[in-house]
């Protein structure tokens, strides 16, 4: 099962917060503590993606649907409600669209966070991401692990954010996740195109972009809106909205969930 955190009454409508690829359930927390200040009647899920976190790594070749499946089965166990919401940034929002098309009953409201349907091959993390195979295995500072990303020209803020996925015990610092499964995943699932499950129901979608982020284009834009799917920007956001503008984020959540 995977791994989570949760705020607020276990018997209030659930809100469940899907991370992007190579993060974890700890990069939505200001948004999930944020969100459950304003409103406290929710039952906020901060959700450690399949092979994330500290979540069971996925099978080999596993697909985009294996690892929706798994996002259902937690919300069978956990989340069952008729008023359930599911936010899902980037990678987050791609397994939401797919579980949502295996149940298609199963989630009331789902909130794409700067990620459109369309394949995302190429853009932003997916860049970064083959960087994480050039760093030990192991070692004993956790420098070591950020020093080959600098060397390769990964930002300083890329670099921090990269070895979150790195932990130490007795010591010695190791990622916990396995690198070359996750990277092959992503291969296999970014040129996946989803619009045809946001084709056939649009009802409870809404999507939230980032003013400075290339991830939801002004065409994705119009294809939402010729559906009646309503596009928010939060301006001087990147993809990283929830990092970049949290204030700003959760204000228009709170306001309109």
């Amino acid at each position: 099962m995977l791994n989570h955190r949760s705020i607020g009454p276990s018997d209030g409508p659930p809100l469940v917060l899907l991370h992007g690829f190579l993060g974890s359930a700890v990069n939505l927390g200001r948004l999930a503590r944020g969100l459950s200040k304003q409103r406290p009647e929710l039952h906020v899920l901060q959700v450690d993606l399949p092979g994330h976190g500290s979540s069971p790594p996925l099978e080999d070749e596993a697909s985009l649907d294996d690892a929706a499946q798994q996002i259902v089965d937690f919300i069978r166990a956990h989340a069952d409600h008729p008023e359930l919401i599911v936010l899902g940034h980037s990678m987050g929002g791609r397994m939401a669209l797919a579980a949502r098309r295996l149940e298609p009953d199963l989630i009331r409201q789902l909130i794409l966070l700067d990620i459109a349907p369309g394949p995302t091959h190429g853009l932003g993390v997916s860049q970064m991401a083959p960087h994480i195979l050039l760093g030990p295995a192991e070692a004993d500072s956790r420098n070591a692990f950020i020093e080959p990303l600098r060397a390769a020209g990964v930002s300083e803020s890329m670099a921090q954010w990269l070895v979150m996925n790195v932990e130490s015990k007795g010591g010695v610092y190791r990622w916990r996740i396995a690198r070359k499964a996750l990277l092959d995943f992503h291969h296999r699932t970014t040129d996946i195109d989803q619009w045809e499950e946001v084709e056939r129901d649009p009802e409870g979608l809404w999507s939230i972009r980032g003013g400075n982020s290339a991830y939801v284009s002004d065409r994705d834009v119009e294809h939402f809106a010729s559906l009646g799917v309503p596009t928010s920007v939060i301006e001087g956001a990147g993809h990283f909205v929830h990092a970049e503008k949290p204030e700003a984020l959760i204000e228009l959540l709170a306001a309109r969930l």
